[in-house]
This record gives structure tokens, sequence and C-alpha cells, in this order.
């Protein structure tokens, strides 16, 4: 081999190196994007169900509570 194959055949290996690592980290990257986007997205849809469900306990709540008062006021009310 003469000089100049043999720059030919390093170049020609830098290049398919350099090529493997960069398609390599882009694509650790994207994998590393989507799953944050993936978990975001499912933490927001349990947020949202979280946040509903106290809404509806607080409201069950606050009806039970009435509902409590509105009995011992017609007690109070059949005895005096």
């Amino acid at each position: 081999m003469d000089l100049l194959e043999k720059q030919i055949m390093l170049d020609l290996i830098f290049s398919a190196g350099s090529a493997a690592v960069t398609s390599g980290l882009l694509m650790w990257l994207f994998k590393e994007w989507l799953s944050t986007r993936l978990r975001g997205s499912i933490k927001h849809e349990y947020d949202k169900k979280l946040a509903s469900f106290k809404t509806e306990l607080q409201t069950k709540q606050d009806l039970a509570i009435l509902d409590i008062k509105t009995a011992v006021a017609r007690e109070a009310a059949f005895y005096f």
C-alpha cells in the first residue's frame, strides 16, 4: 500500500467512525427527549385526574356536611 491508499483508508475509517458516533448520539438524544415528553404527558394527565377527583370529593364532602347540618336543624326544630 502506498501512502495515498493508506490516507484514503484512514479517511474512510475516520468518516465511518464519526458517522457512527454522531448517529448514536442523535439516537440517544432523541430517546431521552421522547422519554421526557412521554413522562411529562403522563404526569399532566394524572395531575388533571387528581384535581378532578379532589374537586369531586370536596363537593361530596360539602353536600354531606350540608345534609348533616340540615338534619341537626330539623331535629332541633322538632324538639323546641
